[in-house]
């Protein structure tokens, strides 16, 4: 093998071992990325009667958060936002358990009681 055969294989073992390297810093940087988004995601949830919702049906939000796409669930937290039944839902989040006629008036009954993120 010729001087510059090898130093040709060199340099793609080179470039190969950087493009490695960089593909699993990239995928690192993606995990702690989407781990981030999850735990304020998590915040959100909390900060709504959605939250205390998902609480009394018994949906482990944790499971919840990492099976459904996170546009659903901003569309669900964003569903409770702009709610017109807030003093139902409070009266009904007193109540020790819900089933799924009592939430009807939800507009997120429906997506909560398909789930099975218990």
């Amino acid at each position: 093998m010729s001087i510059f055969a090898i130093g040709i294989l060199s340099v793609l073992f080179i470039m190969i071992f950087v493009i490695a390297v960089r593909l699993v810093l990239a995928m690192s940087s993606n995990v702690k990325t989407g781990q981030f988004v999850r735990e304020q995601l998590a915040k959100r949830i909390e900060q709504f009667r959605f939250g205390k919702m998902l609480e009394k049906r018994g949906v482990d939000k944790a499971k919840m958060i990492h099976q459904v796409p996170l546009t659903e669930i901003e569309q669900q937290i964003h569903h409770c936002q702009e709610c017109n039944e807030t003093k139902r839902c409070d009266d009904v989040l007193q109540e020790q358990s819900l089933d799924e006629q009592v939430i009807t008036f939800c507009p997120n009954s429906a997506s909560i009681a398909k789930q099975t993120w218990t």
